[in-house]
């Protein structure tokens, strides 16, 4: 029987399945390793995500119409799948039906799944996400899972844009929604940050990662706790956090929520915390003081009217009144 032959409504459910599931992401590091190119550091993807409604597009006019149809009509979200590889990096893969038609996102779906590092890897993913190293701040590798997040609001879903270069996002998500999971591997993993060939050497800094060897926990619950404490440093909203956690309230509508295996862990309610905001520290001499509260004030001014707007689905401006930076050390 042909595929036309089917009932329509048939139709329209299979090809709403195969154009809108996630796609099926590598199940290890074997696959396609070679192709996958440095976003930022620490951060890995593959360069060529089609979408995932183009194979149907080119089968003949009947099913691009109908697949076009589909496409006008499916809401605006997006699955990600990240494989996290111990010293070896963050690994995405994007289901992209469609690019965004508009800039706001109904939600990204990330899918975590951690990886003990064994077998072979290509030398250049070697120390390429290292919890080790810093400058008095969070290690570096802290930075890969908050670049993760603050490309979706420049370069949108899939990272397909170029990175924009003005002083505040482009897109904003309603919801996101971050799902951290079991290993798979079949390996023990030790540690959350630290692969089992190196446990036992020395490391500075981690202090920053209470209980990432504590076995008492499963790994998936030391990951998503992991994730957590760095997202309430960065909503804390003080002189050090400012610059970073408010990308976050400009960009990200409703919340971000957390699982654990599927299951219900933590929400971060955007909304709530921006309309209640606390900046715990403004510096110590009376002048800092002075001019960062100043700023702070013009800041909000203008996020409580962008956040009015983003209520009412009304294009937002790409740009910030005090520029990329709200406070000047």
């Amino acid at each position: 029987m042909n595929f036309l032959d089917f009932p329509h409504e048939l139709r329209q459910e299979i090809l709403a399945l195969a154009v809108l599931s996630p796609v099926t992401p590598p199940a290890n590091a074997s696959e396609g390793q070679r192709e996958r190119v440095h976003n930022y550091r620490g951060i890995w993807q593959l360069p060529k995500q089609t979408s995932t409604a183009l194979p149907l597009l080119l089968v003949n006019k009947q099913i691009n119409l109908e697949v076009r149809r589909i496409l006008k009509h499916a809401p605006a979200i997006y699955h990600v799948d990240i494989m996290y590889f111990k010293d070896r990096g963050l690994w995405t893969t994007w289901s992209i039906p469609q690019l965004p038609r508009t800039q706001y996102i109904d939600c990204v779906y990330a899918t975590f799944r951690p990886f003990e590092p064994e077998g072979e890897f290509e030398p250049r993913y070697k120390n390429s996400l290292d919890f080790s190293a810093g400058d008095g701040g969070p290690p570096i590798g802290v930075w890969s899972f908050y670049h993760l997040l603050v490309e979706l609001f420049s370069a949108g879903p899939g990272y397909v844009g170029s990175s924009r270069e003005e002083s505040v996002g482009h897109y904003v998500y309603k919801k996101i929604v971050v799902d951290v999971q079991a290993p798979t591997d079949g390996v023990e993993h030790k540690s959350v940050i630290i692969n089992n060939r190196d446990y036992q050497k020395v490391h500075s800094r981690l202090g920053y990662f209470a209980n990432h060897d504590n076995s008492a926990f499963a790994l998936e619950e030391r990951l998503v706790k992991f994730m957590c404490n760095f997202l309430s440093i960065l909503l804390g909203l003080n002189y050090h956090t400012m610059n970073h956690g408010a990308q976050l309230l400009e960009n990200i509508q409703e919340s971000i929520e957390f699982l654990v295996n599927g299951k219900p862990f933590r929400v971060f309610d955007i909304d709530a915390r921006a309309t209640h905001l606390d900046v715990g520290y403004f510096g110590v001499t009376p002048e800092s003081i002075t001019e960062r509260e100043q700023k702070y004030k013009l800041w909000k001014a203008w996020l409580d009217d962008r956040r009015k707007r983003m209520k009412e689905g009304l294009e937002l401006e790409d740009y910030r009144p005090l520029g990329k930076a709200l406070y000047i050390n």
